[in-house]
């Protein structure tokens, strides 16, 4: 089986049967303060979200082997977005050319909220004539599901003294529960056994190692044409995890803990030409903005701690199943093969 047809196997099986179509364009309206408002809200948790994504899964074993090992494993995690993340509160005070058509529904979702329109706002402008103020328009709709799957292909080689460098890497791919849409992804992770350097623990079951990891990942959607060119959503997201390994390792089985820190950004933008009525525009209505959006969140850097087990198969395989605790929780099963030179 080709490659990329194996990740996009392995892309489903972790999406399941999700499958949906974002589009933030009616954030663009109103004043540029409204739109930042507006979008950073809608937005901002599939930011931290994707962020979060990225420090999951690294590493199963603080046992690392000699030189001359190598590894190859698919990382699937399933990254679980807060019940708060699913919807966003509008405040109409933070608004300045727009206001909520019923004051009582402010609550509309955010992109992993609801799949249906969100609350109505209106050009806040009664004094215009002819009702030109009356225009309304509803937020976006979310995803429909509070979850965000995400797959690591990734390579290990002990190199010297019990380090191993960590290799993560995926092709340009379409993901599949999601429309329209290109991503690829890198990362490089190195840890180290630090059990070897006290004589008493050296051959201990026992072990432990610090692990780093750090990975890139670039997601675009193309967006519905109407009412506008070329608009795409563009998001970019960086994680860099510092953590301590524990591992238990009892033959064919293991129990593995990691505690440690998670550093992480998302930039998100939407690109392209947007086109809206603006009925506070009474000489010029029509209005046009060109990539109106771009902000960076970090809210997904945090502390975190994962609970796993191991088991190791015919001696060259292993499949592996966690729960990591953090803002953004999630879990990840790993399947890999263990080759000795």
């Amino acid at each position: 089986m080709p490659f990329k047809q194996i990740l996009l196997f392995t892309l489903i099986f972790s999406a399941g049967c999700l499958k949906a179509q974002l589009d933030p364009s009616p954030v663009v309206a109103g004043l540029q303060s409204d739109i930042n408002y507006l979008a950073r809200g809608f937005l901002e948790p599939l930011g931290d979200a994707s962020a979060a994504a990225l420090s999951r899964g690294w590493h199963t074993n603080a046992n690392i082997a000699e030189p001359g090992s190598f590894r190859v494993q698919l990382s699937n995690s399933l990254v679980l977005v807060p019940q708060a993340q699913t919807n966003f509160a509008i405040n109409p005070s933070e608004l300045k050319e727009l206001s909520l058509v019923n004051p009582n529904d402010n609550v509309t979702p955010t992109a992993f909220g609801a799949n249906r329109p969100g609350v109505a706002l209106q050009y806040d402008n009664a004094a215009l004539p002819l009702g030109l103020g009356d225009r309304e328009f509803n937020m976006p709709a979310g995803y429909g599901f509070a979850i965000l799957p995400f797959t690591a292909l990734q390579t290990d080689v002990s190199i010297f003294k019990k380090t191993e460098l960590s290799l993560r890497f995926l092709p340009n791919l379409q993901c599949p529960y999601l429309e329209d849409t290109r991503f690829n992804s890198w990362g490089l992770g190195l840890s180290h056994n630090l059990s070897q350097w006290i004589q008493a623990w050296r051959e201990a079951p026992v072990q432990m190692a610090l692990v780093l990891g750090y990975q890139q990942l670039y997601f675009e959607q193309d967006l519905p044409k109407g009412s506008g060119e070329n608009k795409s959503l563009l998001l970019n997201s960086e994680a860099l995890n510092s953590q301590f390994l524990v591992s238990w390792n009892q033959g064919f089985f293991a129990l593995y803990s990691l505690l440690g820190y998670t550093f992480a950004q998302s930039n998100i933008q939407l690109k392209g030409t947007y086109r809206y009525i603006n009925p506070l525009s009474v000489s010029n209505p029509e209005q046009e903005i060109k990539d109106p959006v771009n902000f960076t969140t970090t809210h997904a850097s945090a502390l975190s701690a994962t609970l796993g087990m191991r088991f190791n198969l015919l001696e060259i395989s292993f499949i592996s199943a966690e729960y990591t605790f953090s803002y953004y929780s999630a879990l990840a099963l790993n399947l890999g093969i263990h080759i000795k030179f």
